[in-house]
């Protein structure tokens, strides 16, 4: 991928509905076949709200590799921008025995609404369980600092929070409470990363659109944002050491920030009910994570945010806190958001190419 900055910084979008029509029109003009899945709900102006697909590729091809944009919706941005880059530029992909299929807005929602969660405020990659965990799993939700996250409503509240989190990693708790606050909850509706306690509209489509893709090879890339150093892009796995997909890992992203959650949790703690379980080989899904800024700053937004959507919705104080969280989780920089495009481009070049390298299975 030849582009300058500009250019790749500008297939970001300003809105659900821009993004949307951007990857609509994009894909019509490649003379490409738009899905579309229609939510229940309208969006922030107005808009339907749905999720759309595109498939790409050889479609006898039993080798399918999903990209996923807006799992949690206002991070979206990113995934589309990604999205429309590859339909901008597939020529310039070698797919071979490979098929893309482009998930668009998985959680529309977010995407319109600037919230990480759904209309329930469940977190869509928390949402994919199988059964309700046990109260066990969930005895510590009434910890000092899950109750300092539900009051954040201020600038002092958010430096309370911030003081507590230090305090806490001062203390050498950090992955104890990174895996407290964001492994998931089914508890309290309100609280930030609920799970849910059904399965969502995203969930059942999700799930929906694996049954059409019926195939033992389904690969995964669910693109985010927040997490990690300004500027990088990290791999996020849950292949185990012992596994084969552990070791193509390494051998095709060597050269990258590759985190397998299982046994390094400086990135991503373990997650419960992610969008990955639900695949045959959940192995074969990688988490993108851009990094916007440190995890106080991003845990502090989105705590602020949560607050005003429960207490002052559709106010000002609201429509603050959701710009804002925005701006943490998709920044203006055009630095940034070209950065987004190229390290994409590089590691979805090695995904095909580890696909290439698996055994030929015979064309559905």
């Amino acid at each position: 991928m030849i582009m300058n900055c500009a250019q790749r910084s500008d297939y970001f979008s300003s809105s659900y509905v821009e993004a949307r029509s951007r990857f609509n029109s994009k894909a019509q003009v490649r003379g490409l076949v738009v899905t579309t899945y229609t939510f229940a709900g309208k969006g922030v102006a107005g808009e339907a709200l749905t999720a759309d697909t595109v498939e790409l590729g050889d479609p006898r091809s039993s080798n399918v590799l999903f990209i996923v944009s807006g799992t949690h919706g206002v991070e979206g941005f990113a995934g589309s921008a990604c999205q429309l880059a590859v339909l901008d530029q597939i020529d310039a992909l070698k797919l071979g025995n490979c098929r893309i299929v482009l998930v668009h807005a998985l959680n529309p929602f977010g995407f319109s609404y600037f919230r990480r969660s759904n209309e329930y405020n469940v977190d869509i990659n928390r949402n994919f369980l199988t059964s309700r965990p046990t109260a066990i799993i969930d005895k510590n939700r009434e910890h000092a600092v899950i109750r300092q996250l539900r009051k954040t409503s201020n600038g002092y509240q958010s430096l309370k929070l911030s003081l507590m989190l230090v305090w806490q990693i001062i203390q050498g708790k950090k992955a104890a409470l990174q895996s407290l606050i964001t492994a998931g909850q089914y508890e309290n509706e309100r609280d930030l990363f609920f799970g849910g306690t059904t399965a969502s509209a995203s969930a059942q489509f999700w799930q929906d659109l694996l049954v059409k893709y019926q195939s033992n090879s389904l690969y995964l890339m669910d693109i985010h944002t927040g997490l990690g150093k300004r500027g990088q892009a990290y791999i996020l796995s849950e292949a185990q050491k012992s596994s084969a997909q552990y070791q193509d890992n390494h051998r095709f992203f060597k050269h990258c920030n590759l985190v397998h959650t299982a046994n390094d949790v400086s990135i991503s703690s373990q997650l419960r009910g992610t969008l990955s379980s639900r695949l045959p080989e959940p192995d074969k899904a990688i988490t993108l994570e851009y990094g916007t800024r440190g995890g106080l700053s991003v845990l502090c937004a989105l705590a602020l945010e949560n607050y005003h959507y429960w207490h002052n919705r559709g106010e000002q104080p609201h429509r603050q806190s959701a710009d804002r969280l925005k701006e943490i989780f998709i920044p203006q920089s055009r630095r940034w958001r070209a950065g987004v495009i190229e390290s994409f481009w590089q590691i979805l070049e090695r995904q095909i190419q580890l696909i290439h390298s698996k055994p030929k299975q015979g064309s559905l």
